[in-house]
Formats: structure tokens, C-alpha cells, sequence
């Protein structure tokens, strides 16, 4: 497991999913480089906002590879495995969050540069 940096993320409040779509895609650049470091040629990222570490801010993030979203296709339906089967590091890469009041996940663009 990894962590992840949100300095614009406030545990205190309840974000609707595009906020914190937004929030996240405010890290692409830093997301996007621990997907080509694990080398694969896809993976998804999964962040976990209720587990975000006041003191630092630091969102624990795990690289889930095709093993693991298969098994969380059992859960989150078929649509989540299609979408990552189509999916390649450097053209795009899946995020899967859990915040306080909402969980789902969505395609991002692969981008290494700043946002």
C-alpha cells in the first residue's frame, strides 16, 4: 500500500462525487506516476478517504491489478471489468474512492505532466 497527498480535501466534510472526482483528478500527475511505476500494462487505483491521515494528509492508495478488479466487478457490476479490460496505462487509468458519503469509481486521464 501507498499513499497518496490531499492538502485540498477536509475529512470534516461530505463531498458529492464530482468534488471529489475533482480532488482527485487535482493529483493526476503524482496518480499517474504510480500506475507506470508498477509496470503493468493496466491497473486501477483505489483511494480510501475514510482512512485519511489528518496529520499529514496522506489517502492510503493501493494499485489493484486484474485479479483484484475482477473480484470487485462481483460487486460493483461487469460495466467496472470492461472499462478497465480497455484500459492501458499511458492512455488512461481507473480510480475507485470511498469517502464518507459516497464510493464509486471513474475513467481518468493518463497525464504525468502538471494538471
Amino acid at each position: 500500500m501507498y499513499s497518496c497527498f490531499f492538502d485540498n480535501y477536509d475529512s470534516s466534510k461530505k463531498y458529492s462525487h464530482s468534488q471529489i472526482q475533482e480532488i482527485i483528478e487535482s493529483r493526476r500527475n503524482v496518480l499517474c506516476f504510480y500506475a507506470k511505476e508498477i509496470g503493468k500494462k493496466r491497473c486501477a487505483l483505489g483511494l480510501n478517504f475514510d482512512e485519511y491521515d489528518q496529520s499529514d494528509g496522506a489517502v492510503p492508495l493501493h494499485i489493484l491489478l486484474d485479479d483484484d478488479v475482477r473480484a470487485l466487478s462481483l460487486t460493483q457490476g461487469k460495466k467496472i471489468l470492461k472499462t478497465f479490460k480497455k484500459s492501458q496505462v499511458g492512455k488512461d487509468v481507473i480510480v475507485i474512492y470511498a469517502a464518507q458519503n459516497c464510493k464509486g469509481w471513474f475513467k481518468m486521464r493518463f497525464e504525468l505532466g502538471p494538471n
